[in-house]
């Protein structure tokens, strides 16, 4: 979904340069170009907690169960998308400088909430990563020797996409701080800066997961994880199962007593 997206905003993009006075095109094309990696971030939190429910005897790190995590990184990263969007719908050239400015910056707002989350797997992620090394290192579980299809080889592409996505973030950062519109502003003037810092990155970021894929990780029986909705159907119905057994261990402690 990310590659489409990319390749539907460099499609708008070729075209707005030919039709610079029609805004539309360039909404088109500036709402694509920075939702795109909002799909890459989403891609590697799911299979990331995919990646917990797999190796981990827990299935937790740090304490937090993957269902809580995913969930409320999941909200979260909708809610920068969401302030993305409405800040690139805002921020078109043809509007008033300050209508445009308040765009920019809610763009900004929105890049620096998905920065800050990123921080946050990371530590999760880093976590993640000693654990599984130390119980690699005990003998504990099965592991693949094989390289592509290792834990290890997986969270690398992981780092490193993610190291991509934050390269991105603070040029695009860098430029919506500046008068990103001004002629002599060489971050927006100079196309050299977002082939090497917005497309190189991207991909990067999509090649990796293309060498190291997530198919070639997660094979076997528990490769299957449970959605979202199987989770909490499964957890009402233990709850519901603890109650009777309280309730059925409760009337033979009666019955015991009338006895």
């Amino acid at each position: 979904m990310a590659s489409l997206w990319e390749t539907v905003a460099y499609l708008f993009r070729t075209v707005s340069t030919r039709h610079q006075n029609i805004a539309g095109v360039y909404i088109v094309y500036r709402v694509f170009i920075l939702m795109s990696p909002l799909w890459v971030n989403t891609f590697i939190y799911l299979l990331f907690k995919r990646m917990v429910h797999y190796f981990a005897p827990s299935r937790k790190v740090l304490s937090i169960p993957t269902l809580p995590f995913g969930v409320g990184s999941m909200l979260l990263h909708i809610t920068a998308c969401v302030v993305q969007l409405v800040g690139a719908s805002m921020g078109v050239p043809s509007a008033l400088p300050e209508q445009r400015a308040h765009g920019m910056h809610a763009c900004m707002a929105g890049m620096a909430l998905q920065l800050a989350l990123i921080v946050v797997f990371i530590v999760y992620a880093l976590k993640f990563h000693f654990d599984t090394h130390r119980l690699e290192v005990r003998g504990g579980g099965s592991f693949s020797t094989t390289w592509r299809s290792s834990w290890l080889s997986f969270l690398i592409a992981t780092y490193a996409s993610l190291a991509c996505i934050v390269l991105r973030i603070v040029y695009r950062i860098i430029e919506f701080s500046s008068t990103s519109t001004a002629v002599d502003n060489p971050v927006s003037a100079n196309e050299s800066y977002f082939y090497a810092l917005e497309a190189a990155p991207m991909v990067l970021v999509i090649l990796a997961f293309n060498i190291v894929h997530p198919g070639l990780v997660f094979i076997g029986q528990n490769a299957d994880m449970p959605g979202f909705f199987g989770t909490c159907v499964a957890l009402v119905r233990r709850r519901i199962g603890q109650k009777e057994l309280t309730q059925s261990s409760e009337k033979d402690e009666v019955f015991m007593k009338d006895v």
